[in-house]
């Protein structure tokens, strides 16, 4: 694929979760080989464990919305960053939710 469809693949993929992760988007988008490295030490996550994580986080910041900022793509490589703002309405590692209102930026690549 070119640069330009897998920019395309990536906002799709953006657009259908954004608001809502659930299994049969992810299973039709996500590969079953599919792996998601957070950092460099921990082994990645599997799609399974990826929803389980998405899934956490949609329970603790229920309003959460992501907008796009930036986008890039080279041959087979994209890289995103996104504003992500939502209230913390439950749980989230073991914080009791505050009612507070986040905002977080995280930048991906695939």
């Amino acid at each position: 694929m070119s640069a330009d469809e897998n920019i395309a693949l990536v906002r799709r993929l953006l657009d259908e979760v954004r608001d809502g992760w659930n299994p049969p988007t992810l299973e039709k988008l996500f590969a079953p080989s599919y792996r998601r490295y957070l950092n460099a030490t921990d082994p990645p996550l599997t799609r399974e464990e990826q929803w389980t994580r998405a899934g956490r986080l949609r329970a603790a910041f229920a309003d959460a919305r992501a907008t796009l900022e930036d986008i890039f793509g080279s041959g087979d490589r994209v890289a995103y960053r996104l504003t992500i703002r939502g209230t913390h309405t439950g749980e989230f590692l073991g914080i009791a939710p505050t009612g507070a209102r986040c905002v977080t930026s995280a930048a991906a690549s695939s």
